[in-house]
Order: structure tokens, then sequence, then C-alpha cells
């Protein structure tokens, strides 16, 4: 397979650094990357940001092969207003800036809500669930 054989998307949400920090594999820089490191293939190029950058790496420009990771979930949270039309774009204002924060891209496809009743053991454990939250 080439990279002209690659499927060709539109929905692009910013490259990330790839370079480990730590003692895990699995703990990535994350950053914003504004680098490439080539690889000795398209599919093994790196993308790197400003402080994992070396001498060799180059700035990223052109087409070039990402893997794009499609997470779908359903997030629940708890309205901010009776109003639904209000109650539900201030819930995905919040939820978008935490993904773009992540450095993903948000695709609605949906936004629902409804009125439902907490049962009592869900509310006495809300406070504590929050010591600690930022505000």
């Amino acid at each position: 397979m080439s990279l002209s054989e690659l499927v060709p998307v539109s929905v692009c949400p910013p490259l990330r650094c790839y370079a480990q920090v730590g003692s895990s594999r699995y703990a990535i820089c994350g950053e914003l990357a504004r680098w490439r490191r080539p690889g000795a293939h398209w599919f093994d190029d790196k993308f790197v940001c400003d402080a994992h950058r070396e001498p060799s790496d180059v700035a990223i420009a052109g087409e070039i092969a990402v893997r794009r990771v499609r997470v779908e979930l359903e997030v629940f949270v708890a309205g901010a207003s009776r109003d639904a039309p209000f109650a539900q774009s201030e819930a995905l204002a919040r939820i978008s800036a935490a993904v773009i924060q992540a450095g993903g891209v948000v695709d609605v496809q949906r936004v629902r809500s409804a009125f439902v009743a907490y049962p009592a053991t869900a509310t006495s454990g809300l406070q504590n669930a929050l010591v600690g939250v930022p505000r």
C-alpha cells in the first residue's frame, strides 16, 4: 500500500507529539506537534513538538499519513439549566473544550437530554465526588 492509497479525510485533528516520556511506553508527550521525524517508510514517520525536536526533524508539510483514532462513546453531563436548548449547548461547549484540550476534534452527531430522577444514593455522594476537583 502506498500513501496515495490511503483514505483522504477532511476532519483532521491536530498532530500530537509521539515522544515517550517516562518509563512507560504508553506515556507520551501528546503536545502539539510541529515537526516530522522521517522514518524509513512513509508509515514510519513520527511527529514531535518543539521540546522533543531533533536537528534532523523537518517542518510538517504536504500530505502525510496519520493514524486517526475514532472513539465512539456516550457522555452524560448534568444540565446547568432546566431549558433543554441552553442545557444541551452549554454541556456540548464544555465537552468540546475538554476534547480540544486533549488534542481532539468533536464531530457532533446528536445531543439529547431528558429529565431524570437521581436516586438518594447518587445525590448523597455528589459533594464527596467533587472534593479536589478544580472549579
